[in-house]
């Protein structure tokens, strides 16, 4: 399950230097921080060593860390919709809120 995201995807927003929450993550906590911190800041570096960053990421429980936050905003969301009448419209907000978190990529 380390490779799930799609290089091609992840690549040019790396490399632009948009990082996702598990990425971000990462380079907070892992102890391979500073690796991660070269790798990102060239894009022929990032481009070059995708996978590393990858297992990184990975072993630094980035994923597991934006799936839980996913999971606690899901949460927040589904205690607001109790505010909103009942109804269609609701129904399918709380559908959204607890599917996103169940999301694979």
């Amino acid at each position: 399950e380390i490779y799930t995201l799609s290089l091609h995807d992840a690549l040019p927003i790396w490399s632009a230097g948009n990082f996702s929450l598990p990425v971000l993550y990462a380079l907070q906590n892992s102890a391979k921080k500073e690796r991660l911190q070269v790798l990102l800041s060239d894009p022929q570096a990032c481009e070059r060593n995708i996978k590393e960053i990858i297992r990184i990421v990975y072993h630094a429980q980035g994923i597991e860390f934006a799936h839980y936050v996913a999971q606690r905003f899901a949460e927040r969301a589904l205690s607001a919709l109790d505010n909103l009448p009942a109804g269609e419209v609701r129904a399918s907000l709380a559908r959204i809120a607890q599917e996103i978190p169940r999301r694979r990529y």
